[in-house]
Formats: C-alpha cells, sequence, structure tokens
C-alpha cells in the first residue's frame, strides 16, 4: 500500500507539473495580445528538433525522422511562438509513443502553403473507443489538455492553421500545419530550442 501510494503521488506530481508550465505558457502569451510577427526560417528549428534524435532514441526509446524540403523555409510569424509549436507537437508525440516507437516530422512546400506534419505511431486520439481513451489517458497521465491548446493559439496569432487527426488506417495521430508561403526577407541569426524545454527531458518526467 505504501508503495503505490508513493506511486500514485509521484503521478499526480508530475501531472501538476506539466499542467503549470502549459499553464504559465498560455498565460505569457495572454500577456501580449498583438503577436509581433516576421519573416524567419521554419527549418532552423526543425534541424534543432533533429539534433535530439540521438538522445531521444537512447533515453525515450523512440525513433525520430526529421525531413525539410527544400532546406530553406521563409515562413512570417513568430520564432519563438513557432519553436514553443513544434516543442509542444514533439513532446505530445513522445508520450503518445511507448518503447520503440516512430515519429516523423516533415516540412513540405505546397502550391500556395507550406504543410508541416507531425506523425506518431502511438495511442491516437481518446474519442476513438473506449479503450482508446483509456489508453491515451494512460499516456498522458490525465492531463487537462493544454499543450494542444497552446498550439492552436501559437497558430492562431500567427495566421497558421493546425489541424489534428485519427490516422487511418495506421494507428496513432497526424498534426498538420498550415502556414501561408512568405516572401519577406529573413535574417541571418538562426532559431534554436531552449535546452530547458527538451522533449526528452519532458518524458522522462512525465513518465
Amino acid at each position: 500500500p505504501t508503495r503505490q501510494a508513493l506511486a500514485d503521488m509521484e503521478l499526480q506530481t508530475a501531472r501538476l507539473e506539466r499542467t503549470l508550465s502549459e499553464m504559465m505558457d498560455l498565460m505569457a502569451l495572454e500577456e501580449d495580445p498583438v503577436p509581433s510577427r516576421r519573416g524567419f526560417d521554419l527549418c532552423s528549428v526543425l534541424r534543432q528538433a533533429a539534433s535530439l534524435r540521438e538522445e531521444m532514441a537512447r533515453q525515450a526509446k523512440v525513433h525520430l525522422t526529421v525531413s525539410c524540403e527544400p532546406d530553406t523555409c521563409p515562413v512570417l510569424g513568430s520564432p519563438e511562438e513557432a519553436e514553443l509549436m513544434v516543442f509542444h507537437l514533439l513532446s505530445n508525440a513522445l508520450r503518445a509513443c511507448g518503447t520503440g516507437g516512430k515519429v516523423q516530422l516533415t516540412l513540405r512546400r505546397c502550391e500556395s502553403f507550406w504543410k508541416l506534419t507531425v506523425l506518431d505511431d502511438g495511442c491516437g486520439l481518446p474519442e476513438t473507443s473506449r479503450e482508446a481513451w483509456l489508453e491515451n489517458r494512460r499516456c498522458f497521465l490525465g492531463g487537462a489538455g493544454l499543450g494542444l491548446l497552446l498550439c492552436r493559439e501559437c497558430c492562431r496569432r500567427m495566421g497558421w492553421d493546425l489541424q489534428v487527426e485519427q490516422r487511418a488506417p495506421e494507428k496513432g495521430t497526424r498534426a498538420v500545419v498550415t502556414i501561408p508561403l512568405c516572401d519577406e526577407p529573413m535574417p541571418e541569426p538562426t532559431v534554436e530550442l531552449r535546452s530547458d524545454c527538451s522533449p526528452v527531458r519532458t518524458q522522462q518526467q512525465y513518465q
């Protein structure tokens, strides 16, 4: 009984920490009602995500593939909020996957927009069945779902669109971000993912 009580306490602590972190990020966005948008290279964010592949494979046992075609993607938005969105989408995919899971992060240019896609072969969306709901709740610790809300808010502020759907017939989830094309010049500095926002560290914390 004591061991189970300690395990329950640890689970509740992880759930609370995640919820508080996501709530603080949402509050920070609300404090800046008029977002500053500028041209930047979204591929630079994906390259930073790709640098986490070895760490994710070693510690989270999840295989990440990242593809950006072409290798420069000029978009209009906030580099910081784009970084935050990509991190949370990857974090969600990591939590959904078990050992040996696969996550794919791709960026492609279509005729009139960019398409950023995050695929995972994890537990999927909870709406499909009671079993899926239970598995999703187990993977995400029954959290408040603020991470996805945060991603949608980032997209709304940047004029992007986010759709999340069940993969069919494959198992897992597909998140697709549609981004308008941008011809504005981009600054020289690249965007780097903050070290305190590592998806792997988040995955370890939530396990």
